[in-house]
């Protein structure tokens, strides 16, 4: 096993174990195990193993309960990573939809459905389907509004994606508008610096892209003053 560390080799090797003693067909606690297994080599970028070990959990899971409730929906997900990293995008984006659709009838907007849809936007985005991607992105963002409010990380997390995509849809007014928002959003908030310079960096691109050279000479030199400074937030990137 070629786990991240010797805690986690263990943990797999038990986990293996308790789940080739305990192996009944169509047992979902042998889906459980089976599935932590795949998960530790889908973390490994190991994703034909983790495939091999999550596919035969998921559809146990899905004889024994079907395809409507809550714990397939949690399946669907993680298969959907999968499939998504060998190139099967279609039926990726149709387990994630699956799974969007069960945790809004089953619980509603809450954590689950925004984290379907906001996977949904990335994954449209990356297939170039840049419309889909920003219908995604602002149904998470509608729910995180529901929960927490404009002035929150998790809405600013929200917008700048939103803002990101239209610049890969070469819609830079679009972006623009939304950077905007971010960055008054932030004034208000009174955020660290360090989280200034994934927008000012993007709305550079914008302006670039829009003939607005110093304008974007300006931004771009304002990002790169903070860009030395790591922004926690579920982004993670700065382009």
């Amino acid at each position: 096993l070629h786990v991240r560390s010797r805690r986690q080799r263990q943990m797999c090797i038990r986990d293996r174990d308790i789940a080739d003693e305990m192996y009944e067909n169509d047992d979902p606690d042998y889906a459980l195990y089976i599935r932590r297994l795949g998960e530790f080599y889908l973390r490994n970028n190991e994703v034909e193993l983790a495939y091999q070990y999550v596919y035969p959990a998921f559809n146990i899971i899905q004889n024994v309960y079907g395809d409507e409730k809550i714990i397939y929906a949690w399946y669907a997900e993680t298969m959907s990573s999968i499939l998504n990293e060998l190139d099967d995008y279609a039926q990726a984006v149709n387990l994630l939809e699956k799974a969007a659709d069960i945790y809004l009838k089953q619980v509603g907007e809450g954590e689950d459905y925004r984290d379907a849809q906001y996977s949904l936007g990335e994954l449209f985005a990356q297939l170039g389907q840049y419309e889909k991607s920003i219908e995604a992105l602002e149904k998470s963002r509608n729910s995180v509004i529901k929960e927490f409010g404009r002035y929150s990380l998790a809405y600013t997390d929200d917008t700048k994606k939103i803002a990101f995509t239209h610049l890969l849809a070469d819609k830079d007014e679009a972006a623009l508008s939304e950077l905007k928002t971010v960055i008054n959003l932030y004034d208000s908030m009174g955020v660290e610096r360090s989280y200034y310079a994934s927008p000012y960096n993007n709305m550079a691109w914008a302006l670039f892209d829009l003939d607005s050279l110093d304008k974007a000479k300006e931004h771009y030199q304002m990002a790169l003053s903070l860009i030395h400074i790591s922004e926690p937030t579920r982004l993670g990137m700065i382009s």
